[in-house]
């Protein structure tokens, strides 16, 4: 073998390690995300009457995530904007808005 097939077959070595290096990368990616979503800390709860008391997570999962709308819940409403009146010291209160 002469001196630039050598050079050659020196390189390929470097690319296939950075290849497989990067396969591996992906691949641990792949098992920490398969991981992380068998063992998610989330209560997983169907309806709302069975959210749990809070235990420190930020939010509950309610019925894997899809919406229990029903044919009225989906209808356009009349827009409207409501405003609660300030306080004695002026400040704001609670507020009510439908959008369409």
């Amino acid at each position: 073998m002469n001196e630039k097939d050598k050079v050659y077959v020196e390189k390929m070595k470097k690319k296939s390690w950075f290849m497989v290096s990067g396969e591996v990368i992906v691949a641990i990616l792949v098992v920490v995300k398969i991981l992380a979503t068998i063992f998610d800390p989330t209560p997983q709860v169907d309806t709302l009457e069975n959210v749990p008391a809070y235990s420190g997570m930020p939010y509950a999962v309610i019925n894997n995530n899809e919406p229990l709308f029903e044919g009225d819940d989906l209808e356009f409403h009349e827009v409207y904007e409501f405003y609660s009146e300030l306080d004695e010291l002026g400040r704001c209160g609670y507020a009510s808005a439908c959008i369409g």
